[in-house]
């Protein structure tokens, strides 16, 4: 049990201190023929009672109770309650939608099973209350299960994305997407990257760190503009290595992030982008948006930084711009904020207005986008200094085009050093022989001296 305690700790003993679950943990034992060498096992690691396994117990133990009703069919035993009916039921009662309707059941058996239902759904071990989940964790299970049923999708996630971040469910993604190297790459829609992501940020310690990545295709991939990657690395404090979790995606839906937004850089040129809603929006450096529409649907923005960082910058940059907010956005403490798209230079964004600097040719053009993408890679390290894992730079993803010709000048002139598995950027060598620093390249700006290096990192 102590091994399940700590992978619900956020949830206190709400969930590993249940009666179903300790009740579930004990029957996986039970049904064990050897239970000892099967206890040994666990306290080993080599068979982890999970989440999902204690889920599917608990779900198991509660379809046992078909087996008190007496129908004149028995095979309805085999196919009633199963683990997805029990939750289709809760969604239906928790987001007040009609439950699925059963075919095949005599008048008998169907009233029967009514009259069984009324009892069993409200009492679901998954329950605190009668609409409420018990446990944070039961709480996503149902949540996964509506995310992904066309008729509860839209209202299961306004819902998660009501609770904002700093309230996000820490085990939705647990259940979304189980990382299975052996099944490919799990598909993220569009719409679900921010609840997801907020899911992963929610189940940080101090000193972790968890950054968003969502890229379409370069321009010319005209068989793939609509794909879309998504990457999201989380460093715990003191390792040495980064988790990478990876999904699919597409352009064919709005990417909607809340109201607090943290550490992310998109580049979606064919997407719609949504901050908010809420009476204010929060972004917390750094954050790179370039996407078609940007939709900020809260009244306030403000713009900060987690901590005293030199990668503080946020860069906006759309084809449109929709939002009603008439209040000059707050930026606190040294903080560069840089905004793109017609019409910006009027109220209030007048003072964040940028254009990004125009280039014709397309090879620098292109050249000048991967010594971007390699400079706001880099977030602030715990020693005060600018470094990023060697594998996330290294990455065909940055290399590919000109990417390679880019990091080998910064290697091979000292912006780059190598320091065990990371690369540290030298922000004042990054100043003197490439003419730029992490705010201009944030906003696109680019210097003569800086379209020069870049010229010289293809010849």
């Amino acid at each position: 049990m102590s091994r399940l305690h700590e992978q619900t700790e956020i949830d206190g003993d709400r969930f590993a201190g249940y009666a179903p679950v300790l009740q579930a943990v004990a029957q996986r034992v039970i049904r064990e023929e050897n239970a000892s060498a099967l206890v040994a096992e666990i306290e080993a690691g080599a068979q982890p009672v999970t989440l999902n396994t204690v889920v599917s117990a608990i779900l198991e133990r509660e379809r046992g109770k078909l087996d008190r009703l007496q129908f004149s069919d028995p095979r309805l035993a085999e196919t009633l309650y199963s683990a997805d009916e029990q939750l289709d039921r809760l969604i239906a009662l928790i987001y007040q939608l009609p439950p699925p309707t059963v075919s095949g059941l005599s008048h008998e058996d169907a009233h029967i099973y009514d009259a069984a239902l009324r009892t069993w759904v409200p009492d679901h071990s998954f329950l605190g209350g009668r609409d409420a989940p018990s446990s944070a964790v039961f709480d996503a299970v149902i949540a996964v299960r509506a995310l992904k049923r066309n008729d509860s999708a839209e209202l299961a996630l306004n819902r998660e994305l009501a609770r904002g971040a700093a309230s996000a469910n820490p085990f939705l993604a647990e259940f979304y997407a189980p990382q299975d190297k052996d099944s490919g790459l799990t598909f993220l829609p569009p719409q679900h990257v921010g609840i997801i992501y907020s899911s992963l940020r929610a189940r940080l310690s101090l000193g972790d760190t968890a950054s968003l990545l969502v890229e379409g295709p370069e321009e010319g991939a005209e068989d793939e503009i609509l794909r879309a990657e998504v990457e999201i690395t989380v460093g715990r404090r003191g390792s040495d290595h980064a988790q990478y979790l990876r999904f699919e995606s597409d352009q064919t839906g709005p990417i909607r992030l809340g109201a607090q937004v943290e550490d992310i850089d998109i580049t979606v040129p064919h997407t719609r982008v949504e901050i908010g809603p809420g009476p204010e929006a929060l972004l917390i450096a750094p954050i790179s948006v370039q996407c078609e529409t940007l939709a900020l649907t809260a009244n306030r923005l403000i713009v900060e930084a987690a901590q005293d960082r030199s990668d503080a910058a946020v860069f906006l940059e759309a084809a449109q711009y929709e939002g009603a907010m008439t209040s000059v956005p707050v930026v606190r403490g040294k903080i560069s904020l840089s905004t793109s798209w017609p019409g910006v230079r009027g109220h209030p964004w007048t003072s964040f207005a940028t254009n990004p600097s125009p280039v014709s040719d397309p090879r620098i053009d292109e050249a000048l986008r991967r010594l971007r993408k390699f400079v706001i890679a880099f977030r602030s390290h715990s020693k005060g200094n600018l470094a990023r894992y060697r594998a996330k730079l290294d990455h065909a993803r940055m290399t590919k085009g000109s990417g390679k010709a880019v990091l080998y000048i910064l290697l091979s002139e000292g912006i780059l050093s190598i320091a065990g598995s990371m690369y540290v950027l030298d922000p004042d060598k990054l100043a003197a022989c490439a003419g730029t620093n992490y705010t201009d390249c944030m906003a696109r700006r680019f210097s003569d001296q800086t379209i020069e290096f870049v010229r010289r990192a293809l010849q």
